[in-house]
């Protein structure tokens, strides 16, 4: 065991597998993303995996574009820390609201998450 272990950490191959690894995982949590979010109605967001966005620029990053400009994206890197649950809740939380055109969003004036609570409790026109 501790031979093959040393090995596996020494050879040049182990570091392939490694990576060959992590991007199945990763195509595994872009296909997670993608099945949930066409649950919600919301299969038309783009989903796109970025292999050097993330802080250090080795680390995966995950994107959803639901918008325009710099704040119309969620992101978040593929890291240990990564919870498939908590990055949809974002998506959750804005079903109704992220399925508006851009032009009824601009309408609206509060948090989308407030708007979402409003709209399903039928306190919202749209």
């Amino acid at each position: 065991m501790g031979q093959t272990l040393f090995v596996y950490l020494c050879c040049p191959v182990a570091g392939v597998i490694k990576k060959i690894r992590v991007m199945k995982n990763n195509e595994i949590t872009i296909n997670k993303v993608e099945s949930e979010l066409n649950e919600m109605g919301l299969g038309h967001l783009p989903v796109e995996l970025i292999m050097n966005g993330g802080d250090n620029e080795k680390t995966p990053c995950i994107k959803v574009t639901y918008g325009e400009g710099i704040f119309g994206n969620k992101m978040e890197e593929l890291d240990r820390w990564f919870n498939l649950d908590l990055f949809l809740m974002f998506f959750r939380g804005r079903n109704n609201y992220l399925k508006l055109t851009a032009d009824e969003r601009s309408l609206i004036t509060m948090h989308p998450q407030m708007w979402e609570r409003e709209f399903l409790a039928g306190n919202t026109s749209k």
